[in-house]
């Protein structure tokens, strides 16, 4: 929809800041005018300038579900910009366009204030709980898998409860006379009530029967948790138009130019980042469990919960977690018993590791062990991350040209001073990422960040670091940039520059190249961002969404980091890595097995049963 430009009438008020318009004025098709500064896209809150979207308004949500949208009620007007990136965006349960905020949550996009109970439509801000696909409150899901107090009507979820009249069920501080309310041990029946000897005149006398429940909606939510992967099949498909201007397209490299797979804003979370997980501490650790070291080469240990509530018909699903060189995978062994023997566990983890000998295994569950797994678990987790910075000026094209740079413009200062925040090596005592902080031979300063008060990044800055005019390789850059696997390309200019080419770069170790470019004379400040991965490195989050331009904000800065880290990470799957990675985490069991019992042939030679 084009806007309408009209001059206005005399006393007519601006329909938003309620003052007087001016000599011109933006009407709309219902015929309120405005201030053209008031009239702001409801996204971005910037003026708008050209031509614009008019959203529909989403319905109310009432107590018993959606309510008709008011003929009163205005829509929401956005950019076509906005409009892009958020018109595809439905919300589940009333079907509009989600302009700011909403959530993702079972596969699904909702309005924040319409993911609510399928049954009650209470608001679920607190988390949710899935049954058949569809969302619950605690006490509604519990309903579907749980059983219900006849006297209070709550849900009884865990600990010992009454059953008695066949199939009813009470807490067992509910379970009392249905006339007089007093405390029940004995009860007599009459009918649908249960009653105590001086109400029940002629009742016949029941049984009361204890049972014990488990909280089956913790319980599912834990499992869940426990078998729960972030791996990501493929990359998204890149949408029809997306520019390609950032890149070369010579290299044949996975890229992303813009999806409208992708979601935006990307929550910036301990979850969302792929740095590993305490599974073991949370669920094992701190439980009966029993350990078990394959001294087999390459070693494995594996640990497994000694008693489960989690059935599936007639079998007991455990949680099993086994290390080996390759990584840790999270099971659910099926064994049709209370207590998972060592037999029937082996006997289902070789039909998934084959090379597994149950003559090889020792049991062992020392306090030493689990401290020395909880150790080898902290080793897994990643806490400091270097990523590189490279300035590319307007024409450059080569390795040798971009690292030859003294200095960045103001733009790439501006970037810089958006991306993190600037330090002075020699006063530094954080995690530096490898540049030194006695002296000034890999500079003076250099750009730091924490991500959610946990995770530290440490930029290394082409610019920054001293430039040598007699090497024409400026090998001291290279030696820092060169080594990060995520990499930075600010490059200066405008769309007419060639696109950058990651084959300029000899660097066998960086694999995540992010090209961002300032849009020219945009307002507010704007970037363009292509992505080009190195073959190998695994399909990850967040995805580059469409259009993908971004204003300067902290939803683009949120985004540039969690690409980094998890892009980071997922390259070291990579052919270059992975042996190393493996090498590493083999050399890290072995030291964790070598301090616990001996092997079983070694046993077996001094006479022990192994």
């Amino acid at each position: 929809m084009r806007k309408n430009s009209t001059a206005s009438p005399a006393g007519k008020k601006c329909a938003k800041c309620k003052e007087s318009l001016g000599q011109y004025a933006v009407t709309t098709k219902d015929g309120k005018m405005y201030h053209q500064s008031c009239f702001a896209c409801a996204k971005c809150q910037e003026p708008m300038a050209g031509p614009y979207v008019e959203v529909p308004p989403a319905p109310v949500l009432g107590p018993k579900g959606l309510l008709p949208v008011s003929s009163s009620a205005e829509p929401s007007r956005l950019c076509e910009q906005c409009y892009a990136r958020v018109g595809k965006s439905l919300c589940a349960l009333c079907e509009k366009v989600i302009i700011a905020g909403g959530l993702v949550a079972l596969g699904e996009r909702y309005h924040t204030e319409h993911f609510v109970c399928t049954t009650c439509f209470a608001p679920l801000t607190e988390g949710y709980f899935e049954y058949h696909g569809k969302p619950y409150c605690r006490l509604h899901k519990a309903q579907m898998v749980g059983l219900v107090c006849v006297d209070c009507k709550g849900v009884i979820t865990q600990g010992t409860y009454v059953t008695a009249l066949e199939s009813k069920h009470w807490h067992t501080s509910c379970f009392k006379c249905s006339r007089c309310s007093v405390s029940l041990n004995e009860y007599f029946e009459k009918g649908d009530q249960v009653l105590c000897g001086k109400c029940s005149g002629m009742g016949t006398l029941g049984k009361r029967k204890e049972e014990t429940k488990v909280d089956t909606v913790q319980l599912e939510r834990d499992y869940a948790a426990w078998t729960r992967t972030s791996e990501i099949k493929a990359w998204p498909t890149n949408a029809p138009g997306a520019s390609t201007s950032l890149l070369s397209t010579g290299s044949g490299w996975p890229t992303e130019l813009g999806s409208y797979e992708a979601e935006f804003p990307f929550a910036l979370t301990r979850e969302s980042l792929n740095v590993g997980h305490r599974f073991y501490k949370k669920y094992l650790a701190n439980q009966d469990h029993r350990n078990f070291c394959c001294f087999s080469d390459p070693p494995v240990v594996i640990s497994i919960e000694s008693k489960t509530d989690k059935i599936d018909g007639s079998l007991y699903l455990y949680r099993t977690l086994v290390r080996t060189h390759k990584g840790d995978d999270r099971l659910l062994v099926p064994i049709s018993s209370k207590k998972p023997s060592k037999k029937k566990l082996f006997e289902y983890l070789k039909t998934l590791y084959p090379e597994l000998s149950v003559s090889d295994v020792v049991e062992n569950s020392t306090p030493e062990l689990v401290a020395n797994l909880l150790a080898f678990e902290e080793k897994q987790l990643q806490r400091n991350f270097k990523f590189g910075v490279l300035y590319c000026r307007p024409g450059q094209k080569t390795e040798d040209e971009m690292y030859a740079n003294v200095r960045g413009s103001p733009a790439f200062e501006e970037f810089l001073e958006f991306l993190g925040t600037k330090i002075e090596l020699a006063q530094w005592s954080g995690y530096s990422g490898g540049l030194g902080t006695k002296d000034t031979s890999t500079g003076t300063f250099s750009i730091f960040t924490r991500v959610i008060n946990k995770f530290d990044l440490m930029f290394h800055v082409s610019t920054y670091i001293p430039f040598h005019g007699a090497d024409a390789q400026q090998v001291e850059r290279k030696r820092h940039l060169g080594n990060d696997v995520g990499l930075i390309i600010f490059k200066d200019g405008g769309s007419g520059d060639d696109g950058f080419d990651p084959l300029t770069i000899s660097s066998h170790f960086n694999h995540v190249f992010i090209v961002v470019q300032k849009v020219p004379n945009a307002s507010p400040t704007s970037y363009s961002v292509s992505i080009v991965h190195k073959p190998g490195v695994k399909p990850h989050m967040p995805f580059l969404p469409f259009p993908a331009t971004f204003r300067k904000g902290e939803d683009f800065r949120n985004f540039l980091l969690a690409k980094l880290i998890n892009g980071g990470l997922a390259a070291l799957h990579s052919p270059e890595f992975l042996s190393s990675l493996r090498r590493t985490r083999k050399e890290l069991l072995a030291e964790v097995m070598k301090k616990q019992s001996p092997r079983p042939a070694l046993r077996a030679s001094r006479g022990e049963k192994p």
